[in-house]
């Protein structure tokens, strides 16, 4: 009788650190496809990134990669894009004399 109760208590014992350990398994994934939906995610202040505009001196003047604020924006979203992040905004400084200025800013 005694050896019954001690082969069910080990059973049982077993069981429940089954369950347990299922339990906390499932705490784990559930917790991992969350943080990968960005639950977890701080509101982070956005980053500022500068796009380089490629210029050149012709006969003409300059001629510049990002011509105006439509490219810039395009630029910025890509960049965005390319490092993983959400485009917030962007600013564009035209120069007369020099490669224009494109910034932009990524979450």
């Amino acid at each position: 009788m005694m050896k019954q109760k001690k082969v069910r208590k080990k059973r049982s014992n077993v069981v429940l650190g089954l369950f347990i350990g299922i339990g906390i398994l499932v705490l784990v994934l559930i917790g991992l496809v969350m943080s990968s939906l960005g639950f977890f995610e701080s509101d982070r202040e956005p980053e500022m990134f500068t796009v380089k505009d490629s210029c050149g001196l012709t006969i003409v003047g300059l001629i510049h990669q990002i011509q105006d604020e439509g490219d810039c924006r395009v630029h910025c979203m890509n960049e965005c894009d390319v490092r993983k992040m959400d485009f917030v905004d962007f600013e564009f400084e035209m120069k007369e004399n020099d490669c224009h200025s494109c910034r932009c800013w990524c979450k």
